[in-house]
């Protein structure tokens, strides 16, 4: 069952501006920032891929979409974080620079988040090296159990085709309550609530297995090893999409989530984007790819090294089968909950 409010109405819910601040953009300031490929310290820049990679769509979730996959949107963290814990000596971000905030209107385009550039070029590969020694240091997911619970909220805008492509509907969107247990063989149930409608699905291993990088190890030096054996070749986006799936499909354990950071630190295309305020109201460190005339997002809190969020932009008219302003979010993903339980149907 689809949900047909417009986009706009739908997004506004999680716009973490409130309706009543009235923010003035800096003419061309979103462009510009969106169009940011310098993440070297001394200020060279490098070119980026400009050939188009397919969306994944969300696991065992069959939908048709014009803009596919979800993408992303933390509620709360997933997972209990050390406290008061200073961030590497050796790293330390430059002030922002207010006059790169950008604030886009409230109306005519989707809202979108609101990017604020550094005073100065900021290191991607630097960044995200700080922020995986800040993730190897956190303690495991809670609870206890033999199933890994897993709730997400996704969103995306969407369109309803034929067998053949026609397209029938477009411009609606798609919300997507998850909830997902798995123990170790991969078998479990994962459960779907779109527009008030829920939906099971049993998982067996034949039918959707299970592959665990961090199953018998907790090394990340070996994890790494092993991420880069099986993603040899990947692109930048090819990698942000494969992260993205892997914490939508399981517990990221910190070891994991450390090497997941270290093998995208060394790879071309990843761009600084500055501070956000997530949709949670959260406060974060972007960085970014772009493929095609689609950029990718990832937020991170800078503290936890934690994921805060996955968000698909469209930033020419290829990113979608239908007209969108440009730039517009077209996606997003929200890691709620995450943690061990002793059944299915239990909760964190």
């Amino acid at each position: 069952m689809t949900n047909r409010r417009p986009p706009l109405e739908s997004m506004e819910r999680h716009n973490p501006v409130p309706p009543n601040v009235e923010f003035v953009p800096r003419e061309g300031g979103l462009q510009q920032i969106l169009a940011h490929d310098h993440d070297r310290a001394d200020g060279s820049r490098r070119g980026t891929p400009r050939h188009r990679i397919a969306v994944a769509a969300a696991a065992a979730v069959v939908l048709v979409a014009g803009v596919a996959a979800a993408g992303a949107l933390i509620v709360d963290s997933p997972r209990e974080t050390t406290q008061s814990e200073p961030p590497s000596a050796t790293f330390t971000l430059p002030p922002l620079d207010p006059g790169q905030a950008v604030f886009p209107p409230s109306a005519g385009s989707v809202p979108m988040l609101h990017f604020v550039a550094y005073s100065r070029p900021v290191s991607s590969a630097d960044l995200l090296r700080h922020i995986a020694a800040q993730a190897e240091r956190q303690p495991p997911a809670p609870g206890s159990g033999a199933y890994e619970y897993v709730k997400s909220r996704n969103w995306f805008l969407s369109s309803a085709r034929t067998t053949d492509g026609t397209i029938l509907d477009q411009g609606w969107t798609a919300e997507i309550e998850r909830e997902q247990w798995r123990d170790e063989t991969g078998a479990g149930r994962l459960d779907s609530l779109e527009d008030g409608v829920q939906q099971s699905l049993i998982l067996h291993p034949d039918v959707f297995p299970r592959p665990r990088l961090d199953a018998d190890t907790r090394s990340v030096s070996e994890l790494r090893s092993r991420l880069l054996a099986a993603g040899s070749g990947r692109t930048a986006q090819q990698w942000f999409d494969e992260y993205k799936d892997t914490w939508t499909s399981q517990i990221v354990s910190a070891e994991l989530q450390a090497a997941y950071l270290g093998v995208l630190a060394d790879q071309p295309g990843i761009d600084v984007l500055g501070a956000v305020t997530d949709r949670a109201g959260r406060a974060g460190i972007a960085v970014a790819t772009q493929a095609g005339d689609r950029k990718t997002v990832l937020i991170f809190d800078e503290a936890t090294g934690a994921l805060l969020g996955y968000e698909e932009i469209a930033t020419g008219v290829g990113a979608t089968e239908f007209p969108v302003p440009l730039p517009s979010t077209v996606s997003y993903i929200s890691w709620i909950a995450e943690g061990y339980v002793p059944s299915v149907g239990d909760r964190i």
